[in-house]
């Protein structure tokens, strides 16, 4: 158990220690990069604007981006035919009447579309479950039977 303690402690020891090396160098490497020394035309001495452009902060632009998307809805191509079912809770069922042969367990694919989950049959986008999360949907909240003949 001594062992064990002392090897935890110099573990995290060495995790410090590479935490507060580390953060000095970071700084640095911005503050040379976000003030460029001025450059003078040869023989002038004035001062020359430098063509090359800042680059731009790439987590911002990641965020910025990943919040864009998050906000928007679905895609208009990816439901905008599609019948919807709003209000579907956990332990719901949805019985679908399909003509023809019923489709295999495995034909059947729920995929997360933005905030909805959409059921694809086969491949083919069939319906959009609204404000549910795919992963909760279980196997047998899905239900198939032939269609009635009128």
């Amino acid at each position: 158990m001594l062992a064990l303690f002392i090897a935890l402690s110099f573990a995290v020891g060495l995790v410090l220690w590479a935490e507060v090396r580390a953060e000095p160098k970071t700084e640095r490497k911005r503050e040379k990069t976000a003030e460029p020394a001025p450059q003078t035309a040869p023989g002038s001495g004035a001062p020359v604007a430098s063509l090359e452009r800042p680059e731009p902060d790439a987590d911002a632009a990641v965020m910025a981006q990943l919040a864009r998307l998050l906000a928007e809805p679905a895609p208009p191509h990816l439901g905008a035919t599609l019948p919807r079912i709003t209000g579907f809770c956990a332990g719901d069922v949805i019985e679908l009447a399909i003509e023809g042969p019923l489709p295999r367990p495995e034909d059947l694919h729920i995929e997360q579309i933005g905030p909805d989950a959409q059921v694809s049959l086969d491949g083919t986008p069939a319906l959009i479950i609204e404000a549910t999360r795919a992963q909760s949907l279980a196997p047998g909240a899905i239900r198939f039977r032939p269609a009635k003949a009128a």
